[in-house]
């Protein structure tokens, strides 16, 4: 566990500034499609995600 504080502590600052984005996202627009912007924030989910695991 030692090992794996720093993608911890990133995961849940990135995880943080998702919820925001997609709570007033949610507020502003009524059609919700992706943007690249969205997968980007996925993508660096997951990869905070493997690599927590992988230390």
């Amino acid at each position: 566990m030692e090992y794996c504080k720093l993608q911890t502590g990133c995961l849940l600052v990135v995880a943080y500034i998702a919820f925001l984005y997609v709570r007033e996202r949610r507020r502003y627009e009524k059609k919700l499609r992706p943007t690249p912007f969205d997968g980007l924030l996925a993508l660096g989910i997951l990869s905070l995600t493997l690599d927590g695991v992988t230390a």
